[in-house]
């Protein structure tokens, strides 16, 4: 039979707890679409119709964060050779706008952690100290909805 340990010692080493959400997904569809804007535009002043890629999607050169030289991140390795085998859906003879293209966005992963400790003081009173870790591992997660020739 296992023994109970003294009342005082139970107190500190017992009543511990973690609790945790762990998020992970992979790149959501993307719509690629084009800006007219003299000031850049982006996704709130773009063509809302989509746009279809010309060659095969994974030939690209996209599906991570890439330095474009200038200090700015895109989701390209070259953004203006990128945009340039995109074209506009032509909605009399495509059978879709853009939306069936295998163009996703970047994964996504987060951890967020609590840990604690409950200490009942009598039977009617307890205390409790608890922290909350969000991201606790502190991993970056960029965000790509930003026109195709916009760095992110």
């Amino acid at each position: 039979m296992v023994e109970q340990p003294p009342r005082a010692i139970n107190r500190i080493i017992g009543g511990w707890y973690t609790a945790g959400i762990f998020r992970r997904s992979s790149g959501v569809p993307e719509l690629a679409s084009f800006s007219g804007q003299a000031f850049g535009g982006g996704v709130i002043f773009a063509t809302p119709s989509g746009a279809i890629p010309t060659v095969p999607v994974s030939s690209l050169g996209g599906g991570s964060v890439h330095d474009t030289g200038d200090g700015a991140l895109n989701y390209f390795t070259d953004p203006e050779a990128a945009a340039a085998k995109f074209r506009p859906a032509l909605i009399a003879t495509d059978t879709n706008i853009g939306r069936s293209s295998a163009l996703r966005g970047l994964p996504f992963w987060n951890l967020d952690m609590r840990f604690g400790k409950v200490t009942h003081v009598t039977e009617q009173v307890r205390v409790e100290f608890s922290a909350d870790f969000f991201n606790l591992f502190n991993h970056v997660n960029f965000s790509i909805h930003h026109s195709i020739d916009e760095p992110v």
